[in-house]
């Protein structure tokens, strides 16, 4: 029998991105007497999609905007399929949360002049709103927190990847977390208190996709295990610009942002003639699921690229501008062998986010749950948002945004205040764990979500892969 290392924690955080990080920061604000661990597949602030995130995180600060405007961008974004009561806590919660980044966190953000901060153009909205650190913005506020959590103190399993949640004896509650030190190979199963959910999505069974290599959609197969609910599995969104960079790279599918166009930059078809005015009166500033069916439809016009995309173009707006506005995506471009200043660059649509459902009735009336339930899809996605909102930056890190959610959920539970006055941890099956640890042992672990739906369609798995049932 492989033998499984037992660790103890009061609460455990699966997954160190946005989501992950301000949760462990504020139950540690709530109560610094608890024991908090966050668990995380490869190492904490280098690693997940929110440190991916380019762009930018919208809010209304500026004088002209507000929140209402912000609002209303977002449903009608969405095509008002949003559910408004969450679209108005993002709205409301990022001016909060913009203010806890850079006055307790110590992010900062670019600014203006006058010393207010910058907010640039971004799709999809009727204000410029999207407050940045360049155009690397995700590794300025995964840092800073990162940097916090580790100032606090607060545990870390680094290189250890969730397999499946542990129930209690009695089936009511979670117990734990089976998880496989990747560093050694050896199964840990550590036994919490609380577990919260930050795992993200991450649609890479695409051939083009821009989640990290490590997302593989196995925290929401373990809340599917679990007896949660996956909800509009089919809203995965579609980002309009993936650098085509050839067969034969990796860099093929890496997202070149959402500012490039907001900026003024030109999509040309294969005949490098502009297209998006056909499409919407916004003409490149549309939303980004109209730009993707748009690029798609020039596309099966055979209206391609040598390498089968569409092109962007920048250079109209001054090289050096954009070398100094967008030198990330500058760099990136030239790593690729294109002149992003220069030249035209090929693009292709690229895949973004996926689909849970943190506010079912599973998790709100079930004890099984002890999970605060805002998972981050994919990182700029988070799908505690409706993810039939698709609508660029207006969801870019909503997660922050909830993140005080969290808190509070925990705290209406009574956990973060009263969990050093539960004496004892919840007692667990042996036989079932090792049951879990002889499964895992079978699994491919690329795309976990993967097995299971072929599993509810009714197809069974084997050592060497799958037969159909019947």
């Amino acid at each position: 029998m492989t033998s499984i290392q037992t660790l103890q924690t009061d609460i455990l955080v699966l997954g160190s991105g946005g989501t992950g990080l301000f949760a462990a920061l504020h139950a540690h604000q709530a109560n610094p007497d608890l024991h908090i661990t966050i668990a995380v597949k490869g190492l904490l602030g280098k690693c997940g999609c929110t440190r991916m995130v380019q762009g930018g995180y919208n809010v209304a600060l500026a004088e002209g905007d507000s929140v209402e405007r912000h609002f209303m961008d977002t449903i009608e974004g969405g095509k008002w399929l949003s559910d408004q009561e969450l679209a108005w806590t993002l709205v409301n919660k990022s001016v909060e949360r913009i203010r806890e980044l850079e006055n307790e966190l110590g992010c900062f953000f670019d600014r203006n002049p006058d010393g207010t901060i910058h907010q640039k153009a971004f799709a999809g909205q009727t204000f410029d709103r999207t407050v940045h650190k360049g155009d690397l913005t995700g590794i300025e506020i995964i840092n800073r927190l990162a940097e916090q959590v580790w100032a606090r103190g607060i545990h870390r399993l680094e290189e250890h990847r969730a397999i499946e949640l542990i129930k209690s004896q009695d089936g009511k509650a979670l117990a734990g977390v089976l998880m496989l030190n990747m560093r050694t190979g050896e199964f840990v199963m550590v036994r919490a208190k609380a577990v919260l959910l930050g795992t993200g999505g991450g649609p890479t069974m695409y051939k083009y996709h821009t989640p990290s290599g490590d997302k593989s959609c196995d925290g929401l197969a373990m809340a599917l295990r679990a007896g949660l609910t996956l909800r509009d599995m089919e809203m995965v969104q579609f980002h309009p610009t993936g650098m085509l960079a050839g067969p034969d790279t990796r860099m093929t599918g890496t997202v070149l942002e959402e500012g490039l166009r907001g900026a003024g930059g030109y999509l040309l078809n294969g005949n490098k003639e502009r297209f998006m005015g056909h499409y919407d009166p916004r003409n490149e500033r549309a939303t980004r699921d109209i730009v993707s069916r748009s690029i798609i439809y020039e596309m099966r016009a055979g209206r391609v690229t040598p390498n089968g995309g569409v092109y962007i173009q920048m250079h109209h707006l001054g090289p050096d501008n954009v070398r100094k506005l967008f030198k990330g995506m500058v760099e990136r471009c030239a790593d690729s062998g294109f002149d992003l200043a220069n030249d035209l660059v090929g693009k292709k649509v690229a895949i973004l986010g996926a689909a849970f459902k943190p506010d079912s009735d599973d998790v709100r009336d079930s004890p099984a749950l002890d999970i605060a339930a805002q998972i981050q899809a994919a990182g700029a996605i988070v799908t505690v948002h409706d993810p039939k909102a698709i609508v660029n930056a207006q969801k870019r890190f909503p997660a922050l945004n909830f993140a005080e959610e969290i808190n509070e959920t925990l705290k209406d539970s009574n956990i973060v205040l009263h969990l050093t006055e539960w004496k004892i941890y919840r007692e667990i099956d042996p036989s079932k764990v090792k049951a879990m640890v002889k499964d895992a042992i079978m699994i491919d672990g690329r795309n976990a979500l993967d097995r299971e739906l072929w599993l509810s369609a009714g197809w069974k798995f084997r050592a060497l892969g799958r037969s159909q049932i019947g």
